[in-house]
């Protein structure tokens, strides 16, 4: 259906409700504002590789077509495929969002955000604008095959100290010496809540090795350990005039090589300040850990 056609449409059907008192003005130019603003062309060009940045062929793809037009609200579902070269598009339908799912077997996704925006509803910045010339390159891992990998889960209360705390991820218990991670704490004296809260900060640093903070979304899309971009620490502060950000613990994500290239883990680390001196801090971490040194953790797939 057309934006013309679906605009008349519409024009229709909200004079006979704005007639009949069904909706009044302001429900007319609602309306209006869906046909006209948030029913705009779907076109998209894309491009499938894998992580060698070769084409991935003959691949299914799935777009799902977000519709709110006023007229018809729900989801289109349209199919294609990838050519020899991994190229692929999409012409021809109307909606808001288009979300796209590469299907083939051997092959998970990679690439973190494939959703796309075209509604006008929607800043400009955030529109996505096709163009043929430049197609969109979505990545998928080509699985090699999975290795076993350690879970790390694992849990500790601990009385405050301004020393380092070292931990062995591999067998779950503190260490003093070797281990594959230290965290050093500092903290004012005191209570501290998000009510009365302080300064406190955490010291992540990798033994005999680096890590890497990252994102949630790449966090769970990353099958195999970087080869390098590994920093020697991370300092994160948690500061009392930061009301916004300050809410008595810290939570990231990070990749960590360890023991001189021997373990390689992804993990959630949490962790929480002792509220007072007397109370125990709390840090947890969670994830996997490949000790055979290799950076292989396709065994995170689907988790």
């Amino acid at each position: 259906m057309s934006k013309r056609l679906l605009t008349v449409l519409i024009l229709g059907f909200a004079a006979a409700l704005l007639l009949f008192g069904g909706i009044g003005l302001k429900g007319v130019q609602m309306l209006l504002g869906l046909a006209t603003q948030n029913h705009e062309k779907i076109e998209f060009y894309g491009r499938l590789v894998d992580q060698f940045s070769a084409p991935v062929a003959r691949a299914t793809v799935t777009g799902y077509i977000q519709v709110n037009s006023g007229f018809r609200s729900g989801a289109d579902e349209v199919k294609t495929s990838t050519d020899a070269d991994g190229f692929f598009q999409f012409k021809g339908h109307r909606g808001k969002t288009l979300g796209i799912t590469p299907i083939k077997p051997g092959y998970v996704l990679a690439t973190t955000d494939t959703s796309f925006v075209y509604s006008k509803l929607w800043p400009a910045a955030q529109r996505h604008i096709p163009d043929p010339n430049k197609p969109v390159e979505i990545k998928m891992w080509k699985l090699q095959g999975a290795e076993p990998v350690l879970k790390i889960d694992k849990a500790y209360g601990l009385r405050f100290t301004d020393g380092p705390i070292l931990f062995d991820l591999v067998t779950g218990t503190i260490c003093t010496n070797g281990g594959d991670i230290r965290l050093t704490f500092t903290r004012g004296p005191g209570v501290l809540t998000k009510e009365s809260p302080g300064d406190w900060s955490v010291l992540f640093e990798p033994v005999d090795g680096g890590l890497m903070a990252r994102e949630f979304p790449e966090y769970r899309k990353t099958y195999q350990a970087p080869s390098a971009g590994y920093e020697k620490s991370l300092l994160v502060r948690m500061r009392a005039d930061d009301r916004r950000g300050w809410y008595g613990g810290i939570d990231r994500y990070m990749f960590l090589s360890s023991r001189g290239g021997r373990v390689y883990s992804k993990m959630q680390v949490e962790v929480a300040i002792n509220s007072t001196p007397e109370d125990d801090m709390w840090i947890q971490f969670r994830g996997v850990a490949n000790t055979n040194s290799s950076r292989n953790w396709e065994a995170t797939v689907g988790q």
